[in-house]
């Protein structure tokens, strides 16, 4: 018999105090024969008593408390899902761990910064048993802000309806992330990227946002989307036909060509005509240029000329209603050119952002 380990039934405030003051259990030293009748009477519930548990022996005088002498088995009366009450002493999760590293044959174990003491206790298994030791790497938490992760809320959330489910957009979880848009190829790379570092570390959205943004802007095309959108009268202008490309320099793409009457009412986001002052001339891209005059706005022009004014997106009036959910729990409400119309999948829209399209009248925010 090793003698590395004992039974133990002193009540748990008085071993926790001895451990502090380095000071041994009173069942520690009691010899390993009548220490191994206890553990065999109480697996065999010959011992009745709830209190004892089986201690591994180490460091009384280790430096950090946490490792000296720990608790590696005790009494669990609540039946086994598989086994029911055939056991009712059961190993904890440090020798359990302990032995399915050993039994699986890894020879390198990842694990959080924060069981870098677990660690520390577990190889005290592997020493008496003189099993070859894993190389233990530990990695700092990674703090990930903006964002809700902790289960019982998000349960507590999907139970009363708050969120649809635990592909919520306004939830993190990777079913979320995915049908919004991420590309499974984004999650790898952050990764991969970023490697494993033993300190803390925050989670960066900006970074992880231009991963995608590189893996799907070539296969998304352009559309406009008027979020909170007011209607413009213009006045003076001829009759135009306004070809948009659906991808910026990229002729094979195609285009989307409207026709646009005389004197239109057009509808542009209320944002970017909120403060424009007499005279200020905007583009409404790939079509025209209008000036305010008081309050109407004026035909400016056909062509761009370079000089620097605002450009802002436009539906005629054959656009259709369109809601776009967001992370945050906000909707922007506004309206969508007709040739979205039935389309399905990552779209950008101009001056906004990228969307995945679900619905004809619906869109998740992906990212700008």
């Amino acid at each position: 018999m090793m003698g590395k380990a004992y039974m133990c039934t002193c009540k748990v405030e008085d071993f926790k105090k001895d451990l502090m003051n380095s000071q041994a259990c009173p069942h520690r030293d009691i010899r390993p024969e009548e220490h191994l009748q206890l553990f065999r009477d109480v697996v065999s519930g010959r011992d009745k008593s709830k209190s004892p548990v089986l201690i591994i022996k180490t460091d009384l005088f280790h430096p950090n408390p946490a490792v000296r002498d720990w608790i590696a088995f005790r009494v669990i009366e609540t039946p086994h899902p598989h086994t029911g009450k055939k056991y009712r002493f059961y190993p904890l999760m440090n020798f359990s761990v302990a032995v399915d590293d050993h039994e699986l044959g890894l020879t390198h174990v990842i694990r959080g910064s924060d069981h870098i003491n677990n660690t520390e206790r577990q190889k005290y298994i592997f020493k008496y048993f003189e099993w070859p030791l894993p190389e233990y790497f530990h990695y700092g938490m990674i703090h990930i802000g903006d964002a809700i992760l902790k289960t019982s809320l998000m349960r507590k959330g999907i139970e009363s309806g708050k969120y649809v489910g635990w592909d919520d957009v306004q939830l993190a979880t990777v079913r979320s992330l995915a049908k919004r848009g991420y590309r499974k190829e984004t999650f790898r790379k952050y990764w991969v990227d970023s490697g494993l570092k033993d300190v803390n570390s925050d989670f960066s959205w900006d970074i992880f946002n231009s991963i995608n943004r590189l893996l799907i802007d070539k296969s998304s095309d352009r559309y406009f989307f008027v979020p909170d959108p007011v209607e413009i009268k213009i006045e003076g202008s001829p009759e135009a036909t306004s070809r948009i490309p659906l991808y910026p320099n990229d002729e094979s793409r195609g285009y989307r060509t409207y026709k646009v009457e005389k004197d239109p009412a057009l509808s542009v986001p209320s944002g970017d005509i909120m403060g424009l002052k007499d005279g200020d001339i905007i583009r409404l891209k790939d079509l025209y240029n209008i000036k305010k005059d008081g309050d109407h706005f004026i035909f400016a022009g056909m062509e761009n000329t370079g000089e620097k004014k605002k450009i802002i997106q436009w539906v005629g009036k054959d656009a259709q209603e369109f809601s776009i959910l967001k992370p945050d729990g906000t909707t922007d409400r506004g309206l969508i050119e007709p040739l979205l119309s039935g389309k399905r999948g990552i779209f950008q829209m101009e001056r906004y952002a990228f969307v995945n399209v679900v619905g004809d009248h619906t869109g998740l925010y992906l990212h700008r």
